[in-house]
Parts: structure tokens; C-alpha cells; sequence
């Protein structure tokens, strides 16, 4: 049964992989945040979920815990970069 959460795991490390080695298009974005966050974000997220998924695949105490808390930490990286994406497309770079 756990051939899903080793599946799933290499998927998010492909993904991450394509998305933290390749170099983004240059944008300019003055903040040096957003530029962290633009650059490094959205491949932390498959790492983390990446993480979360091996994490499942294990029977320890209270593994399904630190894999749901990993997938939140996931989900709160992924809003964290959304909301940058969008701030820096609509609004422009901040100054």
C-alpha cells in the first residue's frame, strides 16, 4: 500500500527538481523578499509535500501528524507565493 506514497514522492521530487534548478525568467522585483519567495518558494513546496508523502509511508508514533504538519507548512508556502506572484504581477515590484 505504500507504493502510492513512494509514487507520489517521486513525482514532487520531479517536480521540485524542474522547479529549483531551473533559472526563472528575470523579473524586476525590487523587493528582495519577493525575489526569495518568487525564486525559492514554489520548489520548497514540492520538497515539503515530497517529505510529507515518505513521511506517510512510515509506522512510527506519530507520523501522521508530522505528515499532516508538513503538508500545512506546504500549503502555507504555496498561499505565501500565490499572494507574492499576484501582489508582484497586479501591482508591480514594490519600492
Amino acid at each position: 500500500m505504500n507504493v502510492f506514497w513512494y509514487a507520489a514522492t517521486g513525482l514532487c521530487l520531479a517536480v521540485a527538481a524542474v522547479y529549483l534548478l531551473k533559472s526563472p525568467q528575470s523579473r524586476r522585483v525590487a523587493n528582495s523578499w519577493q525575489r526569495v519567495v518568487l525564486r525559492w518558494a514554489h520548489g520548497t513546496v514540492w520538497l515539503v509535500l515530497a517529505g510529507s508523502f515518505l513521511v506517510r509511508t512510515t509506522e512510527l508514533a506519530g507520523a501522521a501528524d508530522l505528515a499532516n504538519g508538513l503538508a500545512l507548512v506546504a500549503g502555507g508556502l504555496y498561499a505565501t507565493f500565490v499572494a507574492t506572484f499576484v501582489a508582484e504581477s497586479l501591482i508591480g515590484p514594490s519600492r
